[in-house]
């Protein structure tokens, strides 16, 4: 665990999507912290393995749907975002700064307490639940119906309750549409945008859509690191 390098003998450190895999987080901090000059720069970024981060997130979701046991990295817990900024503060690092890289997650729930309508029927991976941490879940009469990746989850029963809850007067907000999608060898398969289109038809309205491929997914992107989509 320990870096051979001497004290102070960089000006940055950074730590890109390999947290997770270390087996003591807070060493790999400190050592990164010990060999950077005062004034430096400790960085890392990860994806939230227990928050849907992962890139495999719906591969995971469909084998929980199939009572498979997930197999993690051995600090997974290392990559959530208060668990990060608590090692950084441990590690003696001084103005620790902690930002979420956007997800359509996140924008989803940002859309959703803009609104001021906090009650949602969250038809997402479990994992990606997380993100909305701040969102009321309701599947009796929810002002949203947010839909993602839900790989054998998108049943004729959980299609049809969306279906009457936005006959209700609720609003689709899709993370993405994307028409289909190839998880392995054994070809490809239906992705979210199938049937969102198809609770659009039925329901003669038209999602919102805070991913993938909608401009104001990228949007939102440029504006977060300050920059002009022109």
């Amino acid at each position: 665990m320990a870096l051979p390098y001497d004290d102070k003998s960089f000006d940055v450190a950074i730590m890109a999507l390999v947290i997770f895999f270390v087996p003591d987080p807070a060493k790999g901090v400190a050592e990164m912290a010990r060999v950077v000059r005062t004034g430096g720069s400790v960085a890392a970024y990860a994806w939230d393995m227990y928050g849907g981060g992962f890139p495999w997130e719906s591969v995971q979701s469909e084998l929980r749907t199939l009572g498979q046991k997930i197999v993690y990295p051995p600090s997974a817990d290392a990559s959530r975002i208060n668990t990060m900024h608590q090692l950084w503060t441990n590690a003696g690092i001084a103005d620790v700064e902690t930002r979420e890289i956007l997800s359509p997650a996140v924008l989803a729930r940002r859309r959703i307490v803009r609104s001021g309508k906090m009650r949602a029927a969250l038809l997402v991976p479990e994992g990606a639940r997380l993100d909305f941490g701040d969102v009321q879940p309701d599947e009796e009469r929810p002002d949203w119906v947010v839909l993602g990746d839900l790989g054998p989850g998108f049943t004729w029963e959980r299609l049809n309750g969306a279906f009457i809850w936005l006959m209700n007067g609720a609003r689709l907000l899709a993370l993405h549409k994307n028409r289909w999608w190839r998880p392995g060898p054994e070809g490809p398969v239906l992705d979210a945008g199938p049937f969102v289109a198809a609770l659009e038809y039925a329901t003669k309205t038209t999602a919102e859509v805070v991913g993938k491929p909608s401009p104001a997914f990228f949007e939102l992107a440029l504006g977060e690191m300050g920059l002009d989509a022109s």
